[in-house]
């Protein structure tokens, strides 16, 4: 699973989207995007979307809590 929220992203972002890895396609898994921005921040069916309700669940610190990677503010 992954999930790509809140970032800016580049033009070497394909229009398609998720890659299939390893002999499996891409929709076996679960990928979203959300409130992402930049010139690879695509919304089609190749970047599915989450609703704000979703990602109300996908933040920071529902999986890191209150720890910061040193050197990091």
């Amino acid at each position: 699973m992954a999930v790509i929220r809140d970032s800016v992203l580049g033009s070497h972002i394909a229009v398609r989207g998720w890659a299939d890895m390893s002999g499996h396609s891409w929709t076996e898994g679960r990928f979203a995007e959300f409130n992402n921005s930049g010139p690879g921040a695509y919304v089609n069916e190749f970047h599915p979307q989450l609703s704000p309700e979703e990602a109300a669940r996908f933040t920071r610190e529902t999986f890191l809590g209150d720890w910061t990677p040193n050197g990091r503010g």
